[in-house]
């Protein structure tokens, strides 16, 4: 009897995701990242024993060369909110991925993108709210 592991595709090779990979992998996760290689190439992320896909510029092309519809949780993570919102409703809406995480700064528009069934998470909101924890207790 094998050992279940979780397919999971990330968009984006920054610091979250650096973050992110080793306590997935911990927890018996198979990754890919997609991301542009010119960022991604040299970053510590391609040794942490993942697939890496080069962005090619066409975001459905990418999702699908990195086979998207394998995947188990897809995790938009790139610095881009509108790139992580559009990947994260081809992965949702078109793949019929079961799990998708979709991080984004601007949480001005976190509503917006929750109608249309996306799961958001903003770190802008919980750095502000860590940030009004620590006053308050301080005060």
């Amino acid at each position: 009897m094998g050992i279940d592991t979780t397919h999971t595709l990330i968009l984006g090779c920054g610091p979250l995701a650096y973050h992110l990979i080793p306590i997935l992998q911990e927890r018996r996760h198979q990754i890919k990242v997609v991301g542009p290689s010119a960022a991604c190439i040299d970053h510590p992320i391609v040794n942490l024993g993942i697939e890496f896909i080069p962005y090619s510029g066409i975001l459905m092309d990418d999702l699908q060369n990195a086979k998207i519809g394998d995947a188990e949780l897809f995790l938009a993570l790139s610095g881009d909110d509108n790139m992580n919102t559009m990947a994260a409703q081809i992965a949702a809406q078109i793949f019929n991925v079961a799990n998708v995480i979709c991080h984004i700064e601007d949480s001005s528009k976190r509503e917006v993108y929750e109608q249309l069934g996306i799961r958001i998470v903003s770190s802008t909101d919980s750095v502000s709210k860590t940030i009004l924890d620590s006053v308050e207790i301080q005060t």
